[in-house]
């Protein structure tokens, strides 16, 4: 848990922070920081959601939140190594999670809209919670290889279809993207500026998701882009990308098929 985390007794009321000595005594917690992740939860909303990860032979969950009276549940999986979601020069790890996280939302049945901010605390009364017989620690590889063929080979690159972690990294790629050639326009308006027009467009991807992320993520990952694109994205940067790309062997489009198959008829 973080330090002061978001919390809630009642999410109809809404959230708000809380030191972490209180916030264990919420009903719902911020488990994840807007930097690191280091449990996967998945929302199971039908009556026998804490059967969920048995049905669809997955191991064990590091614990199933449960609610006494429908027997909805939160499915958490604890990582044995935290993954960084805000770090731009290094997203595969990221990318390798929200596959994880897009396998295992569909195998148990989960709902696609949970944003993820807020769990059921798994050391409240309000809920009956099934702990794990082992450490219930996981490595991302143990559970791409419980998924199988359920583990998705890639993610949706519309930001209208992105959904749980699949959103950050659809939001790095989208912000990277523009900002690799926004910076040849901008960098003479210096460091600050550069630094609040990446968090202005960051914001504005992060407005087209159905379900948005937090701010402070946003942010976050807005940093970390604007940092590494105007650290190491200069002009011959550029110039080398574009040189490679010349390089490349261009691939025929069906138009120029057809205009060969013309010429050799």
């Amino acid at each position: 848990m973080v330090q002061s985390p978001y919390v809630s007794d009642d999410l109809r009321d809404g959230c708000w922070r809380e030191p972490r000595a209180k916030a264990v005594a919420r009903r719902y917690v911020q488990l994840n920081s807007p930097g690191l992740v280091w449990c996967v939860v998945v929302d199971v909303d039908h009556d026998d959601a804490d059967w969920a990860a048995d049905r669809a032979d997955l191991p064990e969950p590091s614990w199933t939140a449960i609610n006494p009276f429908n027997g909805h549940a939160h499915v958490a999986y604890v990582l044995e190594v935290p993954v960084a979601r805000s770090d731009a020069a290094r997203t595969a790890p990221l990318r390798y999670l929200a596959r994880v996280e897009a396998g295992l939302i569909d195998a148990l049945g989960g709902d696609l809209a949970y944003a993820g901010l807020l769990t059921k605390n798994p050391v409240h009364h309000s809920w009956m919670t099934r702990w794990c017989s082992d450490d219930g620690v996981y490595t991302l590889s143990q559970l791409a290889t419980a998924l199988g063929s359920r583990l998705p080979r890639q993610l949706p690159r519309k930001v209208e279809r992105s959904h749980g972690l699949g959103r950050n990294v659809t939001l790095f790629n989208e912000l990277r993207t523009w900002a690799y050639t926004a910076i040849r326009r901008h960098r003479e308006d210096g460091r600050d500026d550069w630094e609040a027009m990446t968090q202005a467009w960051a914001q504005g991807i992060n407005a087209r998701f159905p379900e948005p992320l937090p701010d402070n993520e946003v942010a976050d990952t807005a940093h970390s882009v604007a940092k590494w694109v105007w650290q190491h994205f200069t002009e011959e940067q550029f110039r080398k990308i574009q040189q490679a790309r010349a390089r490349k062997p261009r691939k025929a489009t069906p138009d120029v098929l057809a205009g060969i198959r013309e010429d050799n008829s």
